[in-house]
Order: C-alpha cells, then sequence, then structure tokens
C-alpha cells in the first residue's frame, strides 16, 4: 500500500475530535522584516466551522484555484511554506450574489493530497462594496477561524507553516498582521499526516464555477518559497535545505469557461493573482 493511500485511509478512520493548540509565546524569530513588527500576542479564539472554506483540488474542483504551486526539492520535501500579502479589498461583480466567498492562503500538500492537505490564510466574504474577514485554518475537515486576531482590507499579513517532524501530524503556524502588530504563533495537532509533497499561493474560492467571485484587484504574495526542514540537530558539514519557488500555475475559471482569476509566479519569489471578473 501506498504512503498516499496510507494517509488517505488514515483521514477516513479518524474520529472528529478537537485539534490540539498550544500557543507559543517566545517571539518568533522568522523574518528580519517581520519580527520587529509583532508586538502583540494575541490568547487564540478559535471557533470551528461547518463548510470548507477551500475547495479541494480535485477533476471537479480544479477550476476553482488560482496562483502558483512548487513541488519537493529532489531528495527532500516541502516541510516549511512562507508568504507576505496585502488583504485585498472586494467588490460584487455585476449580477453577483452578496455573500460571495473568497480565500486568500498559503498551504502544503493541497495539489497532492487533499484529504489531509493544511492551508492559512485570510477568509473573506462579499458584502456589496467591502466584506468581513477572518484568518483562518484548514486542515482536511478541521476548519477554524482565529475569531480575534483582526484582519481588513489594506492590511499586510505574513503567513508561516512548518510541518513539524512528529509523525508529520504538528504544523507550527505563524498569523501575524503586520500592519496592527498582532499575531499569534503556536502548533496545532491533529490526526492527520502531511507527507511534504507540495506548497501552495493561492486565491480560491469555493463558489466559482456557480456564482462566480467578487473583483478583489490583484494579490502578491511576497517571500514565496517554501523549503525542506534544516538538520536536526544542525550539522556544520552540510548546506542548508534548497529554497524551492514557485513553478506551476493555476488559473480559476467560471462555469461557462471564462477565465475570472489567474495566478502566475512573476519571479523573485512573488506570485501574483489578477481577478478578471
Amino acid at each position: 500500500m501506498s504512503k498516499r493511500t496510507q494517509v488517505k485511509n488514515r483521514q477516513e478512520e479518524v474520529d472528529v475530535q478537537q485539534p490540539r493548540i498550544e500557543t507559543i509565546r517566545s517571539k518568533p524569530d522568522l523574518h528580519k522584516a517581520v519580527t520587529p513588527a509583532l508586538n502583540t500576542l494575541i490568547e487564540p479564539e478559535f471557533v470551528e466551522l461547518q463548510a470548507p472554506l477551500i475547495p479541494p483540488r480535485t477533476a471537479a474542483n480544479a477550476n476553482n484555484w488560482s496562483g502558483s504551486y512548487a513541488t519537493h526539492p529532489p531528495d527532500g520535501f516541502t516541510m516549511i511554506v512562507n508568504a507576505s500579502w496585502v488583504v485585498p479589498n472586494v467588490v460584487e461583480t455585476a449580477g453577483g450574489l452578496i455573500g460571495q466567498p473568497l480565500a486568500t492562503w498559503i498551504g502544503l500538500d493541497n495539489t497532492e493530497v487533499p484529504q489531509v492537505a493544511f492551508s492559512a490564510g485570510v477568509s473573506i466574504t462579499s458584502m456589496g462594496y467591502g466584506g468581513t474577514y477572518y484568518p483562518f485554518y484548514q486542515w482536511g475537515s478541521y476548519r477554524q477561524v482565529l475569531s480575534n486576531l483582526g484582519v481588513g482590507a489594506g492590511d499586510t499579513v505574513h503567513v508561516w507553516a512548518m510541518n513539524k517532524l512528529n509523525g508529520g501530524n504538528t504544523v507550527r503556524l505563524l498569523f501575524a498582521n503586520v500592519t496592527t502588530g498582532a499575531y499569534w504563533f503556536g502548533d496545532i495537532t491533529t490526526p492527520l499526516v502531511l507527507i511534504g509533497a507540495t506548497a501552495e499561493w493561492v486565491v480560491s474560492s469555493t463558489s466559482a464555477s456557480i456564482y462566480g467571485i467578487p473583483r478583489y484587484g490583484q494579490v502578491l504574495f511576497g517571500g514565496a518559497w517554501c523549503t525542506d526542514l534544516p538538520p536536526d540537530p544542525p550539522d556544520p558539514n552540510k548546506p542548508p535545505p534548497p529554497i524551492v519557488e514557485p513553478a506551476h500555475d493555476m488559473t480559476m475559471i467560471d462555469g461557462q469557461g471564462k477565465e475570472i482569476s489567474v495566478g502566475q509566479y512573476i519571479g523573485c519569489k512573488v506570485v501574483q493573482c489578477l481577478s478578471l471578473a
């Protein structure tokens, strides 16, 4: 039995239970341009969601994504994913329905094993001119919003996620609103296992093929890179794992076959998503 089949079977056998959340009190020292802006560690208030925020990238839902993804490095895995971006303002499309969903996020394994994939970013629901915004993570059937970390249009967010070597079922996550200085840094543990196959930088919608999406202008995922874990303990005789950049672009298409959001890697660790709605 292949590793991916084992992962899928494990997902089907898991009883739904609350993820274990542990806040890390020490300030993350991950990025010289981000860490100095972090000044308020919040006590997280996670709220469970019933419906998925991200459509799995299956044959039926492949057109609901735009952005880019990377596969694992040679002889390695995609264990860490990173990006910063400005949260877009959203506007209803002509004839669109109020409440159109949109999500901007980074993730691990979404293009290979959607049953156990991990994603984190900002969930947006359009409300005419503007919308509601919440940080979120989705890990297989586990879906939660971080209700007390405020995010709004125009804020710069930084998200960093690491698949820890704990059987692959613990993710260390940093979600930071760089504009306000508020952040959460901690570990999320579930029974699910990540395998380190791919990393993603995506604008997606669960309703693109049916109701379309709100206009969002542009999202630029800066610092879009992924890598493997460094040796533990450190080995001075070995180079650090290579940084891997996005390489596979994705376009979102509506139910009439029209392109409504285009993603592309434009170089210098930047993924560009453009709204065509």
